[in-house]
């Protein structure tokens, strides 16, 4: 997992582009709803030629998009694809990568840019917004909460099975049970 801020409201980027809150949030909740909540919000590793999304290149998926004041932030799942694995054995050696965002639009006199559509963001050495560097993180592993309880009842219902008046048996029965989870 990567994450870390992707893009930048009203601040000139190293391109010269400024994007307005005004214009880009709208397309941030889209992107969100469309792409991030559906699981299909897919980026590649540099940028293409163009803005279709290349299924040979994809490198990351974004899990999660959230603004914290002027910041637009990120969380991305590497992915064990081939893309992916080079962009995991870059961050693995102690590589930092940047995201750049990948969009559609006008820019006007004053380097605002209006009339958008955000693509995606994808995983690049030298993002355009200067902050956009990712910080690499290792997500502990999750557990299962039902399967979790079902474990706990059947151990249970197993425990009452022995006569309670044996009670070398029931704490044999116990550590048996208990060994299970280490």
């Amino acid at each position: 997992m990567i994450r870390g801020i992707f893009q930048l409201f009203d601040t000139e980027n190293q391109n010269g582009r400024i994007y307005p809150r005004d214009v880009l949030l709208p397309e941030i909740m889209r992107y969100k709803k469309e792409y991030v909540d559906t699981g299909r919000a897919f980026g590649e590793l540099d940028h293409p030629d163009g803005p279709e999304i290349n299924g040979d290149r994809i490198c990351h998926r974004i899990v999660d998009l959230w603004v914290e004041g002027n910041a637009v932030w990120g969380k991305s799942l590497v992915l064990n694809t081939t893309k992916g694995k080079e962009v995991q054995a870059m961050l693995d050696d102690g590589g930092v990568m940047g995201v750049s965002s990948r969009a559609l639009g006008e820019v006007d006199a004053n380097s605002q840019v209006y009339d958008m559509r955000l693509i995606c963001w994808d995983v690049v050495h030298e993002p355009s917004v200067a902050v956009a560097l990712m910080e690499k993180i290792n997500e502990k592993k999750t557990y299962d909460l039902k399967k979790f309880l079902e474990t706990e009842k059947k151990q249970y219902e197993q425990l009452k099975k022995i006569n309670s008046a044996d009670e070398g048996k029931m704490l044999v029965e116990l550590k048996r049970l208990l060994s299970k989870r280490i």
